[in-house]
């Protein structure tokens, strides 16, 4: 039978035919700083374009990362800020504040950097300890949603490029995006192309590589968890203290994930949000649809960004959640070889009990992520777009 390992910074407990053992280790620290976790590569340079660096890496291209991503943040914010002066409207109010919760998400993620790397050094050991080289399968979608954050950055612009290289002509009234000088088609098409890169990347930046992390650890772990489970599934003769100390290990992971990540978590769900009414605002006012079909499709693509990205945050966070409690009922319910006295186990259980409440993913503290929120979001919007259309209808009668 293969064996499987999982350890904690004090022990290395190891499953194997016999049932549970632990060994103490001396060299716990190196092995986790020789340890690079391979799968999260893709993910960790998602947030290095961003400027958030979490692994070891040339300081002068960290420095530049971050440098070029602030910079876009504050121009298209600038940018934002005087569209909204010039001419008032929902759409730049909810760009404006899509603007500033990235900004604040960026703030938050990068102030905790170092935290991200003792975490993936912890699921790097973790994995190692197993011997399990197979990748959660749900992992998929973390990798799907890691050609979608380039698709996202890149298309608007390249989209908007080649339609003005058709021949379309770019001697347009001047607005609150224009430069308020004579440039030539070459210099206004790329002056455009450059902006919208920006606007992208200010935007969907911090939100997609902050969920990508996330939800890619979350499933990570989720499947670890599953590992041990069935463990404890298939040998029902253990050493109390050899599952107590995984149980806290697994414990010690998601309160980590969530102090980390948890404000951060606050805020691309707030970005998530704003884009939407964003989209929504933008499509409703939109007047002749025939006319202006080319720009439904932004709205729409925005909306379906927003959508994969908040559905791949609440599924990730809610999976590992009910890993954790199934989990949580198997130790508590465990038959063990060695009791302690009655109160010793009545205080041992009674802890494991509280865990349920205690140990959760949340954004904040203020909401947990779970599939319920998913039906708060969904109202929220349905309520918002019935509003929009109601206003909608009554300026089209007035006009």
């Amino acid at each position: 039978m293969k064996a499987w390992q999982f350890s904690s910074k004090i022990h290395d407990v190891t499953v194997t035919e016999s049932g549970l053992a632990m060994k103490k280790t001396d060299s716990e620290e190196s092995t986790l700083a020789n340890i690079s976790y391979k799968q999260s590569r893709t993910f960790t340079f998602a947030l290095m374009i961003c400027g958030i660096p979490i692994s070891r890496c040339n300081n002068a291209l960290s420095n530049l990362c971050r440098f070029g991503f602030l910079t876009c943040c504050i121009l298209t914010f600038l940018n934002t800020c005087v569209c909204l002066t010039v001419k008032y409207s929902n759409f730049y109010s909810f760009t404006l504040v899509t603007k500033a919760a990235a900004l604040v998400s960026w703030w938050s993620m990068y102030r905790k950097k170092n935290n991200y790397n003792a975490l993936l050094k912890f699921l790097s050991d973790l994995k190692k300890k197993t011997k399990d080289k197979s990748r959660s399968h749900r992992s998929k979608y973390s990798i799907m949603g890691f050609f979608v954050f380039f698709f996202a950055i890149l298309s608007p612009p390249i989209g908007m490029l080649i339609l003005r290289l058709k021949g379309q002509s770019y001697k347009v009234v001047p607005t609150c995006h224009e430069f308020w000088i004579d440039m030539s088609q070459n210099g206004y098409v790329s002056y455009h192309f450059f902006l919208q890169l920006a606007r992208q990347l200010s935007n969907w930046g911090v939100p997609f590589s902050a969920t990508l992390f996330y939800s890619f650890y979350c499933n990570e772990l989720a499947n670890r968890i599953e590992i041990f489970q069935k463990v404890l599934e298939q040998k029902r003769n253990f050493r109390t203290s050899a599952v107590l100390k995984i149980y806290a290990v697994i414990v010690k992971a998601i309160l980590e994930l969530e102090d980390s990540l948890s404000f951060g978590v606050l805020f691309v769900l707030f970005t998530n949000f704003a884009e939407a009414f964003r989209s929504f605002t933008l499509f409703f006012s939109i007047s002749n649809l025939k006319a202006e079909i080319q720009r439904v499709i932004f709205p729409t693509a925005y909306f379906l960004q927003t959508t994969f990205l908040f559905m791949l945050l609440i599924y990730s966070a809610d999976t590992v959640q009910r890993r954790f409690n199934s989990v949580r009922k198997s130790v508590l319910t465990l038959n063990v070889q060695e009791e302690k006295n009655i109160h010793e186990v009545f205080r041992r259980n009674l802890k494991i009990v509280e865990d349920r409440e205690l140990v959760k993913l949340t954004a904040w503290g203020m909401v947990e992520i779970k599939r319920t929120l998913i039906l708060t979001a969904v109202a929220s919007l349905i309520t918002y777009g019935v509003l929009l259309s109601q206003l909608s209808s009554e300026s089209a009668k007035k006009m």
